[in-house]
Formats: C-alpha cells, sequence, structure tokens
C-alpha cells in the first residue's frame, strides 16, 4: 500500500506544480498581450488550477498515510515541522488565488490580472520550497 502511496503522492505533486508553473509562464507571456487577448488567455487557463486542485489533494490524502510513521517523532524534526507549516501556508494561498481567480474570470474588463499574479507566484515558491525540505528530510 505504501508503494501505491507514493505514486499517487509523485503524480499529485507532478499535477499540482506543473499547474503552478503553467500558470506562472502563461502569466509572464500575456504580459506582452494587449489587455483584451490577455484576459482571454487567463480565463481559458483558469481551468487549469482545476488540475492544481486535484493534484493538491492527491497530496493531501497521500501526504497524510506517508505520514503515520513520522507523527511520533514531528516534534523532534525542524525540517518536517517547517515542511507541514509550509503545507498549511500553501493551502492558504491556494485558497487566496482561488477566489481572486473567480472573481478576475467574473469581474468584466475592470477586473485586474494582478491581483490573481502575486499570490500565483507565492503558490510557486512555497510549492517549491516544500519540494526542497521534502528532499532534505527524507534523504
Amino acid at each position: 500500500m505504501r508503494n501505491i502511496m507514493f505514486m499517487l503522492h509523485f503524480l499529485g505533486l507532478a499535477m499540482a506544480l506543473g499547474s503552478s508553473i503553467t500558470q506562472f509562464y502563461l502569466a509572464r507571456k500575456s504580459s506582452k498581450l494587449d489587455k483584451a487577448e490577455a484576459r482571454k488567455i487567463h480565463i481559458h487557463n483558469s481551468q487549469g488550477i482545476v488540475l492544481g486542485h486535484i493534484g493538491l489533494a492527491l497530496l493531501l490524502l497521500s501526504g497524510g498515510y506517508l505520514m503515520t510513521p513520522y507523527w511520533k517523532i514531528l516534534f523532534h524534526e525542524p525540517l518536517l515541522m517547517a515542511k507541514l507549516s509550509l503545507v498549511v501556508v500553501l493551502i492558504l494561498e491556494i485558497s487566496i488565488l482561488t477566489v481572486r481567480a473567480r472573481k478576475y474570470r467574473e469581474g468584466g474588463e475592470g477586473a485586474d490580472f494582478r491581483k490573481v499574479a502575486l499570490p500565483a507566484r507565492l503558490v510557486l515558491g512555497t510549492a517549491l520550497l516544500i519540494v526542497i525540505l521534502a528532499v532534505l528530510m527524507f534523504e
């Protein structure tokens, strides 16, 4: 069962991190377009956020199972505490990003994509930091 959970965990990681990288890349590229064209791209691309949510759900479910042997030593492992704290921060950032993206989609022409772009950058940075801490913790 542990191997299946590892596979699901890495699949979730690929989906969630891939979605974040895609959002970041498209935001940078669309900044060079006029507002109407960039808005069309962002609205169509916002469906990619759903892929990130599915990946995050897989990460949380499989991660909870994979953490089972580590709950006893949690307070003796600062890297693990930092990683789990960043997971909580990541969930908050994704919640903010989701709300702002929904408002942007529904907002019409006056909507500002910069309110979506900042949390998207934070999500990507936090996710990369979580991966780095996981590698350092479990090496």
